[in-house]
């Protein structure tokens, strides 16, 4: 049976995917297609390419606040000199540069298995996927470089300065399809599990930091848009990561073992649907 898996965006909390993919193969679970949209497009990519998921938890472990490389020079010349020209305030670079040490100059074509990651076309408003092969239903990239690609689909709009491939402008492909099943559905998985940690916060919280705010904003946003692609997985695995922000690197380890704990305890329900 072909079986797939959907990784979810939205930064550090949906790191925990990693912990979930663990415990799957300790399920002696093969995972045949995979597909993932920004954070989820990261693991995804690496998954795919042929890391195993402790690989790949020692390698986000490195990332921090430093790669926020925010384009200051752009900033000052587009508030001090009033240039419009600024795309977004943060490059993205140090993301990338981060995915090609592990990947280099090869595109999807490179993946043991077959994978995409989704990303967002600002002039056509459509999700397009960036994959080792054709996507049923979707326009698809073939020829990309995987750390573009990533960069591409995990740059949030105004905040992240988009990608420029070609004719196109991407970005984040959780604005259209953040959960990327049929995409999964359409690389040729029987079944699919969708992943989708969450943070979840007390209405006491007091949203003083950007992080904070950005996550719960993600989730009111994407709320309606997610439970459409929930119902079409054959099982929805939704590890809880708490008062987890967007942005708190270093609970990254936190999330992936939450991650692999809770799939360990949904054992019984995803052999059910998987059998």
């Amino acid at each position: 049976m072909q079986i797939g898996v959907a990784l979810s965006g939205g930064a550090v909390p949906k790191f925990a995917c990693v912990g979930v993919i663990k415990a799957l193969e300790e399920m002696d679970i093969e995972i045949s297609h995979i597909a993932g949209t920004s954070a989820g497009g990261i693991v995804a990519a690496l998954y795919a390419y042929g890391y195993t998921p402790d690989q790949i938890a020692d390698q986000l472990q490195k990332l921090s606040k430093s790669h926020i490389d925010v384009d200051w020079k752009g900033i000052g010349r587009r508030f001090l000199f009033f240039r419009r020209n600024l795309d977004g305030g943060v490059k993205g670079e140090k993301l990338q540069r981060l995915v090609h040490q592990m990947t280099g100059n090869d595109d999807f074509s490179a993946c043991q298995i077959p994978c995409a990651v989704s990303v967002t076309d600002l002039r056509t408003q459509k999700t397009m996927a960036i994959s080792s092969q054709k996507v049923r239903d979707y326009e698809t990239i073939l020829d990309m470089p995987i750390d573009e690609a990533v960069r591409a689909s995990a740059s949030i709009p105004v905040m992240y300065q988009p990608v420029r491939w070609k004719d196109y402008i991407f970005i984040d492909g959780g604005m259209l399809k953040n959960c990327p099943v049929d995409i999964v559905q359409g690389l040729g998985a029987e079944k699919v599990l969708a992943v989708d940690p969450v943070s979840s916060y007390s209405q006491k919280e007091t949203f003083d930091d950007l992080s904070t705010i950005l996550s719960q904003s993600m989730n009111i946003l994407l709320e309606a848009q997610m439970k459409e692609d929930h119902k079409k997985a054959e099982l929805c695995l939704k590890p809880d990561l708490g008062d987890t922000g967007l942005f708190d690197f270093k609970r990254i380890a936190e999330c992936v073992e939450k991650g692999y704990a809770y799939t360990k305890e949904r054992k019984n329900d995803i052999m059910a649907v998987l059998s």
